[in-house]
């Protein structure tokens, strides 16, 4: 009794309402996991999309500033809440390409919420899965007097029972003294009094930090941002796994039997698929086969090898003994990464 928009504001959130570790029964977190369009339509196109590497997000996450550390006990249970170890360390390789390439410091601490995308990703996609916010306000290197001047327009606290932050230690302040010292006008708007027709005869009141003022950059600071995002996303591109079929040899050992050995290596700088890819079962499987032609056979070895990610540098080598003349085809990726071929010629 005696609420007001028990509902809570603002409909469905979201990033509330993806499969991992949704959060039931929670306002704005929607009837039951995906029940939104929009997000069924986002996983739908994931689900039917087999070579994507890795996923990034631009929300109110951020696991590039600072990776997530493994967790031994979080992994160790049925339902895995933390980074796999080999990921964990991918990860930390990832983000100090971001905080170097970006360049952006002083990252709030913005964890993961319940029900988010970029961990569904991770934990039911089976994809590397990045997230930053993209901006955050930078840390004020103003003069004293400017600060004190932001100071003396903000409300004060109520009195000595106020539960009110000081200034030195409340974020809407710093941003205001950012905002003020940087001349970015509309971030605030003074509370004043107001006729509620919901509430007649009552004092209400309106004002104070403009909605998501403090998330999204003012217009003249996008073009750092996307340029610093750029670099970084380049720069990721071109560490990204590179397969090579190396070392390749066929020998005939008589009677029509050639002995075919060769390496697959991966020349990038990441691992050719997450560990969590083989948690899931969903993410292809490095897949290495000699493709035949007629009256040739695979007489030992396996014609097709599936196998989990290799790392970066990491050499699998492989053997076939084969019946025929002609060409064949030695094959080696998969779907995320490419697929690179060797033709050979039988004796």
């Amino acid at each position: 009794m005696d609420q007001f928009n028990e509902d809570g504001p603002g409909g469905i959130a979201l990033d509330k309402n993806f499969t991992f570790d949704y959060p039931f029964f929670t306002p704005g977190a929607g009837e039951m996991p995906v029940s939104e369009p929009e997000n069924r339509a986002l996983l739908d196109f994931l689900y039917k999309t087999p070579n994507v590497y890795a996923v990034f997000t631009f929300g109110p996450y951020n696991n590039l500033s600072e990776a997530p550390k493994f967790d031994k006990a979080k992994t160790s249970k049925r339902i895995i809440t933390g980074l796999l170890e080999k990921d964990a360390t991918v990860g930390e390789q990832v983000a100090k390409l971001y905080t170097g390439q970006a360049n952006l410091k002083d990252a709030p601490a913005m964890p993961a919420t319940k029900g988010n995308f970029a961990q569904t990703a991770y934990y039911h996609y089976g994809r590397f899965s990045f997230s930053t916010p993209g901006w955050w306000v930078p840390k004020l290197t103003a003069a004293k007097d400017t600060a004190k001047k932001t100071e003396s327009t903000l409300p004060k606290p109520a009195g000595p029972g106020s539960t009110t932050a000081s200034p030195g230690q409340n974020d809407d302040v710093k941003f205001l003294k950012w905002a003020d010292a940087n001349g970015v006008p509309g971030t605030f708007v003074a509370w004043a009094a107001v006729e509620h027709p919901d509430f007649p005869g009552r004092k209400a009141e309106v004002g104070g930090v403009v909605p998501f003022a403090r998330l999204n950059p003012p217009v003249r600071f996008l073009t750092q941002a996307a340029e610093q995002h750029t670099r970084f996303l380049t720069t990721f591109a071109a560490q990204m796994p590179s397969i090579e079929i190396a070392n390749v040899r066929t020998e005939s050992l008589g009677n029509g039997v050639n002995r075919i050995t060769a390496q697959v290596v991966n020349r990038g700088l990441l691992p050719t698929g997450s560990e969590m890819g083989d948690k899931v079962r969903f993410v292809p499987k490095l897949r290495i086969e000699l493709v035949l032609g007629e009256n040739q056979a695979v007489v030992s070895g396996r014609k097709r090898i599936l196998r989990g990610p290799l790392a970066a540098g990491e050499t699998a080598e492989v053997t076939f003994l084969v019946t025929g003349s002609g060409r064949v085809t030695l094959e080696a990726g998969n779907a995320m990464i490419g697929i690179q071929r060797t033709p050979l010629t039988l004796n």
